[in-house]
């Protein structure tokens, strides 16, 4: 009898575990963010080579300083990806070419893609 008990508990608490470490694994993909940027000019015309970085603040972002992640180049597509951004925060994106730059604020971003335009 008192083999049946300990069978019947340790039977119940393995699908526990188990549902515990599946939780936590979720948790932790959805804890990075990839950003898509897409810059265009204003006739809505992509632009390529257009130098774009990611930043904390709008002063930073201003003076191209601290960026967050290294910049990068605009295929000719007009677009330039980030991976591992934190959710649910919003960063600074700063583009610049030969004829100047311009600084604009993300919407706060969620887990999995996210797509954000500006023009320059």
């Amino acid at each position: 009898m008192k083999l049946y008990a300990r069978f019947l508990s340790l039977s119940l608490i393995f699908p526990a575990i188990i549902m515990t470490l599946n939780s936590c694994t979720k948790e932790e993909e959805e804890t990075s963010a990839e950003l898509t940027v897409i810059v265009k000019n204003s006739a809505g015309i992509e632009q390529q080579d257009v130098i774009v970085g990611i930043f904390s603040s709008q002063d930073n972002a201003n003076s191209g300083t601290n960026v967050l992640k290294n910049t990068k180049n605009t295929d000719a597509s007009g677009v330039v990806k980030f991976t591992e951004l934190d959710v649910d925060k919003a960063y600074w994106v700063r583009a610049a070419n030969f004829s100047g730059f311009t600084v604009k604020e993300t919407p706060k971003l969620s887990s999995g893609a996210n797509t954000f335009q500006t023009t320059i």
